[in-house]
């Protein structure tokens, strides 16, 4: 069977009583919080390097922002913009106002110029296992973040789940996992999440650490409310179904989400439950 890819998309809807706007509102002051984390960890030398996007549309102040921080910033590619959430980036070799550009951002020239060279060094392909230890990954995720990658598999919710021990297989494609609220990688495509990366299990004790030594607290540093509401969201049930390239995110009564993904021809579904 040939397989389209789709175009990348997020569809967030909200259910009455919870479609005022409040709750859309929350869910992007999350993810400002986590974008936010990404770069301070950098910048307070918690990691040596990390991903940072300029947009030819702010260049300008994105790029000042670096240089009143003391950092150093290296471009990898170009890619041209895109709407919602994606695996992958679209290479264009112009700039215009429809461009942004993917690079190394880093305390010090050396780690920003091993970064960019992580992402050519193997005849023009990425060494995941080399940007995961820059990036300061867990090296059990990392290592099992290219395992599944090198199956082809660019989107493991489902093999996450599989991976966790605690954990209610109810068929070969259909699983109830036990996990912890900041490892939850199941909503990521409308920016919830705590984490960056994706954890070898839900309840990997290495990326619970860094979860609530680094990230949960530096989010909260720049909005409280929003982790409050975070955490709160996180004690619903979560369903992540996938089928076609299109996976579908309920989170309880008040949140669905709709996006692109890797496509499975056999409908995958994981339930998320807290603890």
């Amino acid at each position: 069977m040939d397989v389209i890819e789709l175009e990348p998309f997020t569809r967030i809807y909200t259910f009455y009583p919870y479609n005022d706007g409040k709750l859309r509102e929350m869910i992007n002051r999350i993810s400002r919080a986590h974008h936010w984390a990404e770069y301070e960890t950098v910048k307070r030398g918690y990691r040596r390097a990390t991903i940072y996007h300029v947009y030819t549309r702010n260049y300008d102040k994105d790029i000042e922002r670096v240089f009143r921080d003391g950092l150093v910033w290296l471009p990898i590619l170009r890619s041209r913009v895109y709407q919602g959430f994606s695996h992958k980036h679209f290479l264009v070799n112009q700039i215009d106002l429809n461009t942004f550009t993917y690079g190394a951002l880093a305390r010090n020239l050396k780690d920003a110029e091993e970064m960019v060279k992580a992402h050519t060094s193997k005849g023009g392909y990425t060494d995941h296992a080399k940007v995961g230890e820059i990036l300061g990954y867990p090296k059990c995720c990392v290592e099992f973040f290219c395992k599944v990658w090198n199956s082809g598999i660019y989107d493991p919710v489902f093999e996450i789940a599989m991976n966790t021990d605690d954990k209610e297989v109810i068929s070969k494609y259909e699983v109830i996992v036990y996990g912890h609220p900041y490892l939850n990688q199941l909503t990521r495509y409308a920016g919830l999440r705590v984490v960056p990366w994706f954890p070898c299990s839900y309840m990997c004790e290495e990326s619970i650490k860094q979860a609530n030594e680094i990230w949960i607290k530096l989010m909260r540093e720049y909005d409280d409310e929003a982790v409050d509401f975070y955490e709160e969201l996180m004690k619903e049930k979560i369903v992540w179904d996938s089928l076609y390239g299109v996976v579908e995110v309920t989170i309880g009564d008040k949140i669905k989400i709709l996006a692109n993904t890797y496509p499975r021809l056999e409908k995958h579904i994981v339930i998320y439950q807290s603890r």
